[in-house]
């Protein structure tokens, strides 16, 4: 099953896919959900077969899946690529950090960037979307929570990083394009691992695979667990590989007009194009 947010008019609705290839609203099956997690929960007890056809979405556009998510939740230099080119040591425990909720966009919409001298890059990242509530989690019993995936882009400005303003330069409106849909877990197998890539103008950025990560998706899930209780819809980013050997230099600014792809395999990808904030 593929969760998604749906756009028709001005009609926005979370829905699932069938075999059929049909996308059902919820809506359609008696359920208003305001929240990413309301429609996790929501989902165990509906019958999208049953929906007739005539009820059914059509002529639609994605929103993001993860709407109203309670917490976005970063994992920073876990490619021990990424690690390298940044000139950091290999992290002993996670890199924890927070994107702001705002910051979640569409999976097609564009990237704001303020008014402001800015170092910004992009980071295509595998995200996981909790399904089921839990603290302190074993390594062993963490994939259970896991509702699906999806693909993220960690927008991220470097030089108000450098400046210890991480919460500023990872979660400002905008930065977290997310989507297109929400993969369960039952529809992609992660034990081989998914290929993440990334273009800039079509230029290929980043390539690597998730058997690449220092801490694999049930460490981090345990890890974090420890500290935050987990709930249906809370999000986390799994970090972000290293950039491809051709590709342009960190420090490669994003400018206005580019255009942003994101990619992991099974998932789907993303595309959205720089804008200046002013456009908004």
């Amino acid at each position: 099953m593929r969760l998604a947010r749906i756009c028709q008019g001005e009609i926005v609705d979370f829905a699932v896919d069938r075999p059929d290839g049909a996308w059902v609203p919820l809506s359609a099956m008696g359920v208003l959900a305001a929240s990413v997690g309301e429609a996790i929960t929501a989902l165990p007890r509906l019958e999208p077969e049953a929906v007739a056809e005539d009820d059914t979405a059509t002529d639609i556009a994605l929103s993001c899946p993860a709407y109203g998510a309670g917490k976005v939740i970063g994992i920073g230099m876990n490619y021990a690529d990424h690690a390298a080119q940044s000139g950091r040591p290999i992290p002993e425990q996670p890199l924890v950090f927070s994107k702001f909720t705002s910051a979640l966009n569409g999976p097609f919409d564009p990237i704001y960037l303020p008014d402001m001298p800015l170092e910004v890059e992009l980071e295509c990242e595998i995200a996981l979307v909790i399904g089921t509530s839990g603290r302190d989690i074993a390594v062993e019993d963490a994939l259970r929570h896991v509702f699906g995936f999806a693909v993220a882009n960690d927008v991220s400005a470097r030089n108000l990083q450098r400046v210890d303003q991480v919460d500023l330069g990872k979660g400002m409106d905008s930065f977290c394009p997310f989507g297109p849909w929400i993969t369960t877990t039952d529809r992609v197998d992660v034990s081989s691992g998914l290929e993440v890539r990334s273009w800039v103008n079509g230029t290929p950025v980043q390539c690597g695979n998730s058997t690449q990560m220092i801490k694999d998706f049930a460490s981090l899930i345990s890890f974090v667990s420890t500290f935050l209780s987990l709930h249906p819809g809370d999000v986390i980013l799994t970090g972000t590989p290293g950039r491809v050997e051709k590709a342009p230099p960190a420090g490669s600014a994003l400018i206005i007009g580019d255009v942003v792809r994101c990619e992991v395999e099974g998932l789907g990808s993303i595309e959205n194009c720089v804008k200046s904030a002013g456009s908004a």
